[in-house]
This record gives C-alpha cells, structure tokens and sequence, in this order.
C-alpha cells in the first residue's frame, strides 16, 4: 500500500511511503499550483502550465493532467498515450477513483483528515512510482482546493 502524510498538522506537504518505508517527498508551494516531487534521488516538478498541470524531469514532460470540465477536483491524466481520469467518488469527496478511460478503476484514494493530512492510496503498481506520486499530488491539491474555499 502506499500512502501519504502530511509533515506538519497545517503543511501540505507530504512524504509518501509504501509499506510502511518512505520512498518520496512532496514539497508543494504555498502560493502557486506546483511542486518538487523527490522519489530515490530523483527530483521532479509538478507544475499549472497554461491550465494543464504537468510533471517533469530536465524538463521532458512525463505526464500531463487537464482538470475534467468544471469540476476542480476531477482530472484527465495522459500518461504514455493511454488516458486515465481521476475523480472524487460520486456522493464521497473522501474517496477518488483513478479509472483507465473507458476501462475499469485501478486506484482508490482515501482522504483522511481528522487529525492530520493522509491519503491512502490502492493502486497498481503497473505504473511507475513518480506517476503515482504525481497522481497523490494532485488528490492533495484538490484537497487544498476544497479546504481553501470553506
């Protein structure tokens, strides 16, 4: 399982573990829609780029992200040709999806919130560690959305 806690009770920022061991960092800037993603000794950043949200590396993006019609929280990844999309489960902000499109879900998220910032991830692990790192930033970034608004 991998899953992400915040820092510090009030930080978005993350370290992400897979059972149990870290395994990435997520240092999100507090005024703008990006990050340094660190997984091993690798250092990739997450970015808003004229309204799609992309990780690089040296800069050759990896994967792209659009945000899905109106709502903030729902997602449209691109990443090596195939389509996924990413949203919150109908009737439960706490819960998001990650379904190939057209195709069944391969990822559930959980929000947990009640003491500190946690997502739990069930994900394949057919795709690399940096996606699914990825994949948690933007979950967390919907989440300061959302947290930001009420």
């Amino acid at each position: 399982m991998l899953y992400a806690t915040s820092r510090h009770k009030l930080s978005w920022d993350f370290t992400v573990y897979q059972d149990d061991v870290p395994v990435a960092e997520i240092d999100s800037a507090w005024l703008r829609e990006r990050a340094v993603l660190t997984v091993g000794e690798d250092r990739y950043q997450a970015s808003r780029v004229a309204g799609t949200f992309e990780l690089a590396r040296d800069g050759q993006v990896l994967v792209r992200a659009e945000e899905a019609g109106l709502d903030p929280s729902s997602f449209t990844l691109v990443y090596e040709e195939t389509v996924y999309r990413l949203c919150a489960k109908a009737g439960d902000e706490q819960v998001y999806l990650l379904a190939k499109k057209g195709g069944s879900v391969i990822g559930t998220f959980q929000l947990d919130g009640t003491l500190t910032r946690k997502v739990e991830a069930h994900l394949s692990s057919a795709l690399p560690l940096v996606v699914r790192v990825f994949v948690l930033w933007l979950i967390t970034l919907a989440w300061k959305r959302a947290s930001r608004a009420s």
